[in-house]
């Protein structure tokens, strides 16, 4: 008469490092044992604070699947098996740090991300825009910033530091581009007439300029003065025929 006999089953035994549990299970079913050659699954759970690690093993014959995935499996050897689960600290979630971008009366600046979008928060080492448009009569001058860690790049980006940011755009007078108004001699007989600046000889200068004018009489002609109707020139001798205007208005000169 034939008797039949189960295949004998060995122990697996699970040893956590106190931050956390393990388990092993077959077909869904927690368990404690195992046929040689079965897959048993196994998983593990992190208390809070930390995350898994690894699986580890000294048991000859057990090879994890993925021994770094919190849930992962092997094959049962022929034998009983010792698993040890290991978990770390889990490490600090990304924060978010606040951006805070002052400009003054003299214009707007904002900080963004890179596809323009405005922001106030972000990541340490995530790289913002800044962008700044000054008011009539104004023009930025440069970006500051008294927070630790914040570099400027070409002056319109900052590259954030793990803590909160302060930026400051400051912004100056626009510069007036400078006008020069024209010298214009009125056609005499007797002479010839001309305006110098730096002892360069000139048809305009800024206003506030200090203008030579020469006159050099022809033959049988002597100089006689200066004269202008023109509001604001001042000669300092208008006798001598070079002498200087003392100053040229914001009006065509005569």
């Amino acid at each position: 008469m034939a008797r039949a006999f189960s295949p004998p089953v060995f122990s697996i035994t699970i040893t956590g490092d106190g931050n956390g549990s393990a388990a092993a299970s077959l077909d869904g079913k927690e368990i404690e044992e195992a046929e040689a050659g079965e897959t048993v699954t196994l998983t593990a759970e992190p208390s809070e604070g930390y995350e898994f690690s690894r699986w580890t093993s000294a048991t000859i014959g057990v090879s994890f699947k993925d021994a770094q995935a919190s849930t992962t499996t092997f094959t049962m050897p022929k034998g009983d098996v010792a698993i040890g689960a290991e978990f770390k600290s889990e490490e600090n979630p990304t924060e978010n740090y606040t951006i805070i971008v002052t400009s003054g009366s003299k214009g707007t600046a904002v900080a963004t991300d890179l596809d323009g979008n405005e922001i106030e928060e972000a990541k340490a080492g995530d790289t913002v825009a800044l962008s700044a448009n000054a008011y009539n009569g104004y023009e930025f001058s440069k970006w500051t910033s008294p927070s630790a860690g914040v570099s400027f790049g070409d002056a319109t980006k900052a590259s954030t530091t793990a803590g909160n940011v302060n930026i400051t755009a400051e912004f100056k007078t626009a510069e007036q581009p400078v006008k020069k108004y024209s010298i214009t001699f009125a056609a005499v007989t007797g002479g010839s007439a001309k305006a110098l600046v730096g002892g360069r000889e000139v048809e305009e200068a800024e206003a506030g300029s200090t203008v030579t004018v020469t006159a050099a009489a022809d033959a049988d002609y002597e100089f006689v003065s200066w004269t202008s109707g023109t509001n604001g020139v001042i000669f300092r001798d208008a006798q001598l025929a070079t002498t200087t205007r003392m100053s040229v208005s914001p009006l065509n000169s005569k």
